[in-house]
């Protein structure tokens, strides 16, 4: 472990740093409301990994590289690079929520099958894997940036274009480009020119003092 730039790196996930940040603890605290409990605490840290783990995956899933997974005050990030369409980006701004609903269905069916937490520590932790789980999704989906509802809820906007035979690509404009691009190198002339060199070409022909009668 190492500490640089107030992230102590725990370790790596596929070659990505995992770092955490001093100001973790203060949101543990606040989501805590103030209260000394270790249980919570230790869920909170593994529920923003969780989500945060959920985007990276997600990066790669597309093809894109992962520079590192941060856990701080805020929640977290997913730092990535690449070059990503508009549907690479709303995929995996819905990540980190699902994966976070991943781990509710967990810690519920565990719940069913185990029965209620014997110890104030599991209690604690079974707390922010349920209760405080349920409203970071819901405050994640508020579709405001930096919140990943900015960029997921386009999604279904995509998928509209999609099904009525719209663009994929980049801001849905690649094959307006490529249209462009085809008219504007293509061996055939816009159908406008063609017409007025035809018609040109009728007028020279018409005045052709050959043609003209004595």
């Amino acid at each position: 472990m190492s500490m640089r730039g107030g992230y102590l790196t725990l370790g790596r996930w596929r070659g990505a740093p995992v770092r955490l940040h001093w100001t973790l603890p203060i949101a543990a605290l606040v989501f805590g409301q103030g209260r000394i409990v270790p249980g919570f605490w230790l869920g909170f840290f593994l529920l923003v990994f969780v989500h945060e783990l959920g985007h990276a995956f997600l990066v790669r899933r597309y093809g894109h590289r992962v520079l590192s997974i941060d856990v701080h005050a805020l929640g977290g990030a997913c730092r990535w690079s690449g070059d990503p369409t508009s549907i690479d980006r709303a995929r995996i701004a819905w990540g980190g929520v699902l994966a976070q609903a991943v781990a509710y269905v967990v810690a519920r069916v565990g719940l069913a099958l185990a029965g209620p937490p014997e110890t104030l520590f599991a209690a604690q932790l079974l707390e922010a894997f349920t209760t405080t789980n349920i409203w970071l999704i819901a405050i994640n989906l508020i579709p405001v940036p930096p919140l990943d509802g900015a960029e997921a809820w386009k999604l279904i906007g995509l998928r509209r274009r999609r099904r009525r035979g719209g663009s994929w690509a980049d801001e849905g404009f690649a094959y307006e480009r490529e249209a462009a691009t085809l008219s504007r190198y293509s061996d055939e002339p816009p159908q406008p020119v063609k017409t007025a060199v035809d018609d040109a070409l009728r007028r020279i022909a018409d005045d052709d003092p050959k043609k003209r009668k004595n």
